[in-house]
């Protein structure tokens, strides 16, 4: 059995008047009864002090406590106990302000509720403000001494923003434990009644956790946290928070402050929640009054804890050694059990406290490999312990998937707790959570969860694939990251058959699915039991942030409870309706007067009365995140009329914040009655919002990821198109056929008919919008879609031909003409007809001279962003490589910020493709592909960072790039390897990925280097069933560099047999080399040498064969002598041609030929390094490597029926 057992202190007091004269017989029987029970524990790990060490915070008192607790250590060491010390500042460790401050008075009276003073505390400047400098002062002398007598033995510690706040590993054997202390009272600056007023923040655990406080406890197997302050001294809203941001991170809370002693847990001794552990006061006064007069008994005291984790079972629960201080004659004290608690007499010890889980039980699945990102965590609102009903369900649910039912349904009646269910048990599990929204589309609305599970991971968006490749790409994503992952799906309304979550989850590997909803049949189920009067009135306590109803309310309720099915859901509405009322049991009382409507329409009546209380821009903030979320959006996107500002709460709506960004969202049902109520209200409002999205320049990047903007994009112009009552501009029309995502040509017709019903219809949109089709709708389109493009692109080149001319204004009419035209040159260059492309090249020059005038004229970014595209499509056309080259520096060397990130990257890619015909230096190269790595993320389109990815590769090469460039671009390279980039790209650019992995991997003969080299070769097996013979090709080479030679040399054979070339050639010579095959090498590229042309091409290859040839001569004693006459051959060439790498490498290798070839820096060392990465394959990599070789031999015999080549000649 693991353990872990702790001491808990709190509410000393030292320099407390008549401490000097009482505190010496108390602390002797303290001392004796340490020495008496801590063998009996096992000994002490940890010391946990939370707060009020003294009594004005003054260093002499510190100074004095300092004195006391090497008096414990002291006792504690004759035990042979050496435990680490934990505290946290209460509201006595602080030196009071003297002056009545702005700041002071900002503090007490609104807390974080003002916004100046959450950013100073918690924004992203590190300089205090006035509010901090406030409480960092008044703190400081603890803070002072903290770091004298306690950091100092804290090794991991991490502090935060405020003084006191801090956040330690505490490894022991079996255990990892984690403390986290948080000052609660910060905020009790003045000496006056702060119950329900004190604030404690998830934004100081995330200050001291790296940032992310639900990432850093779950790397823990238990974390305990630390305040003075119990919950319920917390501001309403406060209060809230903690239970909803702060205690599902946590495991056992240990305060002080009220010096009486108290236990509490999610289900007190038996249940898995939070356990709340109250101390009593270690020394202080015996009693106190209160501002009503009353006088209230404090008692003295303290606690011993032990967490056990039995090994069979992984079961965590904690034992408590509750101990009393009681008076035994004159001055004299003895600690005996606390007598208010339940105990074993022969222990002293209460019955085990069950507490939840660790970050995963280490008997029913496996530890994380990952934390779940921000995206997919489930914001608990009921947590375990806050109801049995619940707390059953989840129970249940999770002994099936314990049992290994790989998929389980939760049923029952809507706003009856399945979403708080499912919630519960993503938290207590680790699991990835998502809500699906309503919508229209139900598969469409699978397919966005699904989506949203890969971009958390920060993959690109895939809700336009098809199903199953969704699915593919969701296992592929989650087991890269999840030993045995636990997807919950919420609100699966939609049909979906049990084989689509199958596909989720790897046949031979762990993992589970959960969902709720109607849409998944054939799996066990649980059905959740309907609410009852409790639980009924338990939510509407919470949501209205009260302790106890007066019994005329409670009744009053009761009768409302019975004609809403005591659903859980519509109490929160009732609470809502009645929140602010005088008098409690009257807005009940008229509350329900009107008729009970029947059981469907019974939701839908509570909503209607909390909607007629709310002001026109609440009911708009409510439909508009129901129309755009499903479930939720982020509230920067709120229009400023509906923003929330520094508020916490909204009617009807859920806030919630994580990593720093604040989100808003509402119950399907919620959502859905109030869309139908404001579905007409609501077009004029989205138009407005959406057409301020398309004319926002800093979007286009978030827009053309294709991420959850888009989709709520494409969901907002549902909307307008369901009524057609609000028109929408050609400007959002365009947009809205750009952000087209589709896999197949149905699914794309589905969205672009919107726009466009039929090919007549091409004539009368507007110029901007047809250009988008001709540029979205694949060439290969047929049917009603084909002949949308065909009459898009007639419209287009008949625009360039007639001679019209976009003028050179800012008026709506010339811009649209100007982006008409653009596309339309790019249909002629397209059609490689010479005339048209001249005709393209003199429009597209037109077109730059218009955008540079109105750039230089407005300064508007938009112009800057024409003039580039219109430069990078020039580059397409027939102009000199050097004129290219201007304009493309022309358009990067302005600010960074100017250009989106998709068309910079789109300019550096073209750029390096022009680099060597352009004469660009090496340092001018390598700034550009350091420039383009900096764009390489989620929000630049996955087509141009391959395409990028694949020129710096090459580009590298030549230019004989640093170590920092390669690791970069490998970095890089390998974060798109998942299965939704395979599918996005096709053979041609997985092939494009796979040969950047293995340049990049090249000269990467570590571990680090095999991987990358894995990868490539993992994402070359995903497309073997259709592979060409270019990307066998690809796979080939990144066999041979892992040290497989032979499976090399057999596809290279199969491949240069269909097609001899120059490349087939050159692979074929590299794997014979890789198998000691030297001769048959050898004459095998003096023959290709011998045919390349008398060109600046034929040139480099003869190069290139020539450094070839010279590896395998140089092993050949008889040709050895030919060696350093062919690299100096070779070193002319490559400097003639502007290559002075190459040329240098060539005269080292010439100049070290009596070095031995086959080692690091040696003239065959790719032989070297590819040995070298063999030798560090893994068993099992090394068979799953020749699977692949196997399968892409057989996808050889495959092609044009030739057979497999033989391993003979």
């Amino acid at each position: 059995m693991s353990t872990f057992t702790w001491l808990h202190l709190t509410d000393f007091h030292h320099g407390m008047v008549g401490s000097p004269r009482l505190w010496p017989a108390q602390k002797q029987a303290f001392f004796d009864d340490l020495r008496d029970l801590v063998p009996k524990v096992g000994g002490v790990d940890a010391i946990f002090f939370t707060g009020d060490l003294v009594q004005r915070g003054s260093k002499k008192e510190f100074d004095g406590f300092s004195l006391e607790l090497d008096g414990l250590r002291a006792v504690l060491s004759e035990l042979r106990c050496d435990p680490k010390f934990f505290c946290v500042p209460g509201n006595h460790d602080l030196e009071r302000p003297r002056q009545d401050t702005a700041a002071l008075r900002e503090i007490w009276n609104s807390g974080l509720r003002e916004a100046a003073v959450r950013d100073d505390l918690f924004g992203a400047s590190e300089k205090p403000g006035e509010h901090r400098r406030c409480i960092t002062q008044a703190f400081k002398q603890y803070s002072n001494w903290w770091r004298r007598a306690v950091l100092s033995g804290l090794a991991s510690a991490q502090t935060g923003r405020l003084p006191g706040d801090f956040a330690c590993e505490l490894p022991l054997s079996g255990l990892s434990i984690g403390v986290i202390g948080l000052n609660s009272s910060a905020f009790q600056l003045w000496p006056r009644d702060s119950e329900r007023r004190l604030v404690l923040d998830v934004a100081q655990m995330h200050a001291v956790c790296g940032g992310d406080a639900a990432a850093w406890a779950r790397l823990r197997d238990f974390t305990f946290l630390l305040t003075h302050h119990p919950v319920p001294w917390l501001a309403h809203e406060q209060a809230a928070h903690f239970h909803d941001e702060i205690g599902p991170h946590v495991h056992v809370h240990l305060h002080g402050h009220l010096h009486v002693g108290d236990v509490a847990s999610g289900s007190p001794f038996s249940g898995q929640g939070l356990l709340s552990l109250q101390g009593r006061s270690l020394f202080g006064l015996e009693s106190y009054e209160t501002a009503a007069g009353t006088s209230v008994e404090r008692t003295h005291g303290y606690a011993i804890g032990r967490l056990e984790v039995a090994e069979s079972s992984g079961r965590p629960a904690v034992r408590l050694w509750l101990r009393c201080a009681t008076r035994i004659g004159a001055g004299g004290w003895k600690f005996a059990p606390d007598p208010r608690f339940p105990f074993d007499p022969q222990t002293e010890a209460t019955e085990p406290i069950a507490v939840r889980y660790p970050r995963l039980s280490r008997t029913e699945l496996p530890r994380l490999t990952h934390a779940v990102p921000p995206g997919l965590r489930a914001p608990v609102h009921v947590r375990t312990g806050k109801s049995l009903r619940l707390d059953q369900a989840a129970s249940r649910i999770l002994e099936l998937v314990d049992q290994g039912e790989r998929i389980v349904a939760l049923r029952g009646s809507p706003g009856d707790g399945k979403t708080q269910v499912l919630r519960q048990i993503a938290a207590s599990r680790a699991g990835c959570y998502v809500e699906l929204g309503g919508g229209s589309d139900p598969n469409a609305s699978l397919r966005e969860a699904l989506s949203i599970i890969v971009e958390s991971f920060g993959d690109p968006a895939c809700d336009h694939r098809s199903l199953p490749a969704i699915c593919a790409t969701v296992r592929k994503v989650l087991y890269k990251h999840f030993r045995a992952p636990l997807i919950v799906l919420d609100a699966v309304d939609g049909p979906c058959a049990p084989t689509t979550l199958t596909d989720l989850l790897d046949a031979e590997l762990g993992g589970a699915v959960v969902v709720a909803g109607p849409g998944v049949l054939g799996v066990p189920e649980i059905e959740l039991e309907p609410s009852g009067p409790a639980e009924f009135e338990q939510a509407f306590r919470r949501a209205l942030n009260m302790s106890e109803l007066p019994s005329g309310v409670r009744d009053r309720l009761r009768l409302v409870g019975e004609s809403a099915d005591f659903s859980p859901l519509r109490a929160e509405v009732v609470a809502e309706a009645v929140r602010g009322a005088p008098d409690l049991e009257a807005a009940l009382s008229e509350y329900t007067q009107a008729a009970v409507p029947p059981p469907a329409g019974r939701l839908a009546e509570s909503v209607e009365k909390v909607w007629q209380h709310l002001s026109p821009d609440e009911q708009t903030r409510v439909g508009l995140v129901a129309v755009l979320g499903e479930p939720g959006i982020p509230t920067s996107w709120l229009p400023a009329s509906t923003a929330l500002g520094s508020r916490v709460r909204a009617p009807l709506l859920r806030v919630s914040g994580d990593a720093g960004v604040n989100s808003v969202s509402a119950h399907r049902l919620v959502g859905e009655f109030a869309v139908s109520k404001l579905r007409v209200q609501l077009q004029s409002t989205v138009a407005e919002l959406l057409e301020s999205w398309v004319r926002d320049y800093s979007l286009l990047d978030e827009l053309k990821a294709r991420g959850p903007r888009a989709r709520a994009l494409v969901r907002g112009f549902r909307l307008l198109s369901d009524e057609a009552r609000v028109a929408a501009s050609g400007r959002l029309k365009k947009e809205y056929v750009d952000v087209a995502n589709a896999p197949t040509e149905e699914l794309l017709w589905a969205h672009i008919s919107l726009v466009v019903p039929n090919a007549p219809s091409v004539g009368v949109l507007p110029l901007e919008v047809v250009g988008e089709l001709a540029e979205q709708i694949p060439r290969s389109a047929s049917g009603t879609l084909g002949e949308v493009r065909r009459a898009a692109e007639s419209r287009l080149i008949e625009l360039v031909n007639s001679g019209t001319r976009a003028a050179r204004d800012d008026s709506e009419e010339a811009n649209a003409l100007a982006t008409a035209l653009h596309h339309g040159c790019k249909t002629l260059v397209r059609g490689k007809d010479e005339r048209g492309i001249e005709l393209a090249t003199e429009v597209l020059e037109d077109l730059a001279e218009r955008s540079a005038e109105l750039h230089a004229a407005t300064g508007q970014r938009r112009f800057a962003i024409e003039l580039a595209q219109v430069r990078l499509q020039l580059c397409r056309s027939r102009i000199p490589n050097s004129r290219k080259m201007d304009l493309l520096r022309a358009s990067l060397e302005g600010p960074r910020d100017v250009l989106p990130s998709y068309l910079r990257l789109a300019l550096i890619s073209a750029a390096l493709e022009l680099a060597t015909d352009a004469r660009t230096t090496s340092s001018e190269a390598i700034s550009l592909v350091v420039d383009g790595l900096s764009l390489c993320s989620g929000r630049t389109p996955i087509h141009t960072q391959v395409e990028f990815l694949r020129v710096a590769a090459n580009h590298c090469d030549r230019i004989e790039a640093g170590s920092a460039e390669w690791m970069a671009l490998a970095e890089s390279a390998q974060g798109l390897v998942p299965l939704v980039v395979v599918e996005e790209l096709g053979d041609r650019g997985a092939s494009s990925l796979g040969h950047a992995l293995v340049k990049a991997a090249a000269r990467d003969a570590t571990r680090a280097g095999v991987d990358l080299i894995l990868s490539a070769l993992g994402l070359f097996d995903l497309l073997l069933e259709t592979a060409n013979v270019h990307l066998l090709g690809r796979l080939g080479a990144g066999l041979r560099e892992l040290g497989f030679g032979h499976e090399a040399m057999m596809i290279a054979q199969a491949i240069h047999l269909r097609s001899p070339g120059y490349f087939e050639t050159f692979e074929l010579a590299k794997a014979l080399r890789a198998v000691g095959r030297l001769q048959d090498a050898v004459a095998l590229v003096e023959t290709e040498r011998a045919e390349q042309p008398d060109t600046p091409n034929g040139d480099n290859n003869r190069a290139a064969l020539g450094d070839e040839l010279a590896k395998s001569l140089v092993r050949i004693p008889e040709r050895a002598g030919d060696v350093a006459t062919i690299l100096k051959e070779n070193a002319r060439t490559y400097r003639k041609r502007g290559l002075e790498p190459y040329a240098t490498r060539c005269e080292r290798w010439a100049e070290n030929l009596t070095a031995g070839p086959l080692q690091e820096g040696g003239l065959a060392e790719d032989e070297w390094r590819a040995s070298t990465r063999h030798a560090l394959l893994r068993q099992g990599e090394r068979h799953a490597v020749l699977r692949t070789a196997e399968r892409a031999r057989t996808r050889l015999a495959a092609l044009d029926a030739v057979p497999t080549v033989s391993t003979g000649a």
